[in-house]
């Protein structure tokens, strides 16, 4: 492979995988700091991503895909696939606040404050898992390529696979650098929106209201669906993102007034 990447480009993904662990660090170091948050909270948000997304919500996804369901909800109609998509990511990801607070965390619900903690660790393991892998894969095929060691990447893969390398970083050494750095942009958004959503299941748990539970599920199905909409719809990458904080933006108003009307440290909040 002859192509080589801007210096530009490699310093955008470097940007990117440093981001990718300063973003969730520094959210358990900052709460834990300043508002004494239980580091039980972050880890059992991190632990609760992984096994309601990448287990659980990943077999329901294959059940759906070996049913008769397969070609409505995940055919070409982009509609029924991003509704899809989206109510099962709130379902899975709500339910699993919901199980969460409800029982590992049930002895932290003294302090309001944990409720971002706890969405620090499950918007952060995200980050993490959407970025670092994809980030760290280019800059090291940056690296190659630009050093003249490209035939490292190819070496001992059949015809097909390198032929899906080329195409893949072709198309990466040809974004500009600016397009490299939407991913921290889309991942703060969805933080957002995780420590917002984790603030309305937390008061659904604690004050026993079930409508903040359902809130929580549909206000997260509207952000993926819209986000999945918008991409297959307009394919415009910044529309996509706008479109995204917009929604999580709504998100953390909505957040932040369940806040004000139900928590003891609101007054630290306003």
């Amino acid at each position: 492979m002859s192509m080589t990447f801007s210096a530009a480009a490699i310093a955008a993904l470097v940007f990117d995988i440093v981001f990718a662990i300063a973003l969730p660090v520094g959210m358990l170091l900052y709460l834990r700091k300043r508002y004494g948050c239980g580091l039980k909270c972050f880890f059992i948000g991190a632990g609760v991503f992984l096994l309601f997304v990448l287990v659980l919500e990943n077999l329901a996804h294959a059940g759906v895909a070996a049913s008769p369901l397969k070609p409505v909800l995940m055919g070409e109609n982009y509609w029924a696939f991003g509704l899809y998509g989206g109510l099962m990511a709130g379902l899975f990801e709500e339910l699993g606040r919901f199980a969460a607070f409800q029982t590992v965390l049930k002895n932290q619900r003294d302090k309001d404050y944990n409720a971002l903690m706890y969405g620090a660790g499950h918007g952060g393991i995200e980050v993490m898992i959407v970025m670092l892998p994809t980030m760290i894969t280019y800059l090291i095929y940056a690296i190659l390529l630009n050093t003249g060691n490209g035939a490292v990447l190819t070496s001992g893969m059949d015809a097909a696979t390198i032929e899906t390398v080329q195409t893949t970083m072709q198309s990466v050494a040809a974004l500009p650098a600016w397009q490299l750095l939407i991913s921290p942009v889309e991942r703060i958004a969805a933080v957002i929106a995780h420590l917002s959503l984790s603030v309305i299941v937390w008061f659904a748990v604690k004050n026993h209201r079930a409508a903040y539970l359902l809130l929580a599920i549909v206000l997260h199905a509207l952000l993926d669906a819209v986000t999945v909409i918008l991409n297959y719809s307009l394919g415009s990458i910044l529309i996509v993102e706008c479109g995204a904080w917009v929604i999580a933006l709504c998100i953390a108003v909505i957040a932040r007034r369940i806040w004000k009307q139900n928590s003891c440290a609101a007054v630290d909040m306003g």
